[in-house]
C-alpha cells in the first residue's frame, strides 16, 4: 500500500507535536518548589554565608564550633526564622547549616 504525500506530512507533523509534548511534560512536571521551601533555604544560605564570614575574619578551622550569638553581627535582619515553624542549627564550620522541617533539609554547603 503506497502512502500519499499528505499523508506523509500529517503523520511528520503528528511525531513533532508529541516530541515536543514529551519534553513539554517532563519540563513542567518536576515537583516545583514551594516558596515557603524557598525562603528557608535562602535564610540557610545567610547563616553558612556568615558562617564563612566568621571563618575568614577570625581564622577558625574546619571543625569548629560558632554560636549563634557570634553569628547575629553577620545576619542584617537578625536571626532568620523558619517560615513553617523549623528551627535552625548552624553546625560547625564546614558543615551545612540545617532546618528542622524535612522538607526544607536539602541545602548543601557549595564546595570550595
Amino acid at each position: 500500500m503506497r502512502l500519499t504525500k499528505p499523508l506523509y506530512v500529517i503523520l511528520t507533523l503528528v511525531v513533532i507535536v508529541a516530541s515536543v509534548m514529551l519534553v513539554y511534560f517532563q519540563f513542567f512536571a518536576r515537583k516545583q518548589s514551594s516558596p515557603a521551601q524557598t525562603s528557608c533555604l535562602a535564610n540557610l544560605r545567610l547563616i553558612d554565608g556568615a558562617k564563612a564570614t566568621i571563618e575568614n575574619e577570625k581564622n577558625m578551622m574546619k571543625g569548629a564550633v560558632v554560636t549563634k550569638d557570634q553569628l547575629l553581627p553577620y545576619l542584617p535582619f537578625g536571626w532568620p526564622v523558619c517560615p513553617k515553624g523549623g528551627e535552625y542549627s548552624i553546625g560547625k564550620i564546614g558543615d551545612s547549616p540545617k532546618c528542622s522541617d524535612p522538607e526544607h533539609s536539602h541545602y548543601q554547603v557549595p564546595p570550595d
